[in-house]
């Protein structure tokens, strides 16, 4: 199994502390699972017994008894023996109705070290209660993960940059060479997503207009939203949406982690603007097996560029100053970067960035690009994507 030490590194310094739940959340079959199976494999190796490790992967029907609270505490009570603390690892723990009640009865409890996951919960929900916790988004492999992964040479570099903008970069498709197997297994996943986590939980009929929803987003990513547009197309596709509907649906997907969302920031007054901001497919073998695609590796970019800024702990937001905009601003703990992202550039494109960045007041602008022109009289930094993908401290 492939160590994603990214993190394993942080979750390390975590093992032992029985006051904060440790929370892996995110996209299904991004890995959550591993990892907690890597963290028991590290724990035992610390010493830790195997009877004070307890593993239940909820979405095996062998544990359907368990998938209540209630039963499932009483199953956790009883197999404690002694004294010692007992790492309790729930695996897909929003299949468990009344969840909350069991993470925090074993939390209050203080003999309980908990690890869980979820593909259909954020870290939001443990925010409404007053407990420590520590949670972590498991995104898709990186660039420098699939580096290590394939054991790439330099020279096999844009090659592998151009297979993940086509494929995305889920663990799976690195390990089957085969087109058609990687295309349906990226199919399986995307429609188990939208069967169990979003038809279902919705309880949503008109399944055709979700699957038109999700389409109509993931072709126009990176692009402001506007409900009106959308709303429009729906009805030219002969598909009638109520406007309350349509922002259930896209809730929905985000919540299941198929979309990300990004909040406008105005600039000049550093505030969060509540619409017309962007989406982004969290894995770009989604946009492959779920649109027309046509290797439109442009557009494809921007999402590249977006997930490794994700992947690299940064809050990331779409740019507004006054009428312009820019790909975006990047904030991590009191740095902030202005980001451009160019899949190429042209003479016409230099001049339009530079007026752009000219108006803000600030040493850290960026153009990430394919190209290379040297900006620096402009006190702008022009990063190779290569160079950007490379450097896990950008």
């Amino acid at each position: 199994m492939y160590k994603r030490e990214y993190y394993l590194e942080t979750l390390r310094k975590v093992y032992f502390d029985n006051h904060n739940i440790k929370m892996l959340y995110g996209l299904r079959r991004c890995g959550k699972t591993t990892l907690l199976k890597q963290i028991i494999e590290e724990l035992e190796d610390e010493g830790v017994e195997k009877e004070h490790i307890l593993f239940l992967d909820f979405d095996s029907f062998f544990y359907e008894e368990l998938k209540e609270a209630t039963n499932l505490i009483n199953y956790i009570k009883n197999i404690v023996k002694d004294n010692e603390i007992y790492y309790i690892f729930l695996d897909e723990v929003q299949k468990v109705k009344n969840f909350e009640e069991a993470i925090f009865f074993l939390h209050s409890s203080k003999q309980f070290n908990l690890f869980i996951s979820s593909s259909g919960l954020s870290n939001t929900f443990l925010t409404k209660y007053k407990v420590n916790f520590i949670s972590l988004e498991i995104l898709p492999l990186s660039f420098l993960e699939i580096i290590d992964l394939k054991k790439a040479s330099k020279k096999n570099y844009k090659n592998l940059l151009f297979q993940i903008l086509e494929w995305g970069s889920m663990p799976e498709q690195f390990l089957n060479l085969d087109e058609a197997k990687r295309k349906n297994d990226l199919l399986d996943m995307v429609d188990a997503i939208l069967l169990n986590m979003v038809i279902s939980s919705l309880k949503v009929m008109d399944v055709f207009s979700l699957n038109k929803v999700m389409q109509y987003i993931i072709e126009t990513e990176g692009k402001s939203f506007s409900a009106t547009g959308i709303l429009q197309y729906l009805e030219r596709e002969n598909c009638k949406v109520a406007t309350d509907t349509l922002y259930k649906y896209l809730n929905a997907l985000c919540d299941s982690f198929l979309l990300h969302k990004i909040e406008r920031l105005d600039i000049q007054n550093n505030t969060k603007l509540k619409t017309l901001g962007k989406f982004y497919v969290t894995d770009l073998g989604i946009k492959k097996v779920k649109t027309n695609w046509k290797k439109e590796f442009s557009i494809c970019f921007e999402n590249l560029v977006y997930r490794e800024l994700l992947f690299r702990g940064y809050t990331i937001f779409l740019g507004k100053n006054g009428k312009e905009y820019f790909s975006f601003v990047v904030k991590k703990e009191d740095k902030t970067k202005y980001i451009e992202c160019c899949y190429s550039i042209t003479t016409a494109e230099i001049m339009r960035i530079v007026n752009k960045f000219n108006r803000i007041n600030d040493t850290s602008k960026y153009v990430i690009s394919f190209d290379y022109y040297d900006l620096s009289a402009y006190s702008i930094q022009c990063v190779s994507i290569f160079d950007f993908l490379l450097d896990k401290n950008f």
